[in-house]
């Protein structure tokens, strides 16, 4: 009998800590709302271009 309270003691301990965790979380950090805007601009996207670039960058010569 003393091995069930004892195990029920720390599934409620559990659970309660775990509901205190999410409610100083929730406390913490609140959702952030977005108001929505008529304009908005599509993410920029990166070219290939830009990835050449950065291939074809001078590279030092290690061959002494």
């Amino acid at each position: 009998m003393d091995v069930l309270l004892i195990v029920l003691s720390l599934v409620a301990a559990y659970i309660v800590f775990v509901s205190v965790g999410y409610l100083l979380i929730r406390l913490l950090f609140p959702k952030i709302e977005v108001e929505d805007t008529d304009e908005v601009k599509p993410p920029r996207t990166r070219t290939a271009e830009r990835y050449a670039s950065r291939a074809v960058k001078k590279q030092k010569n290690l061959a002494y």
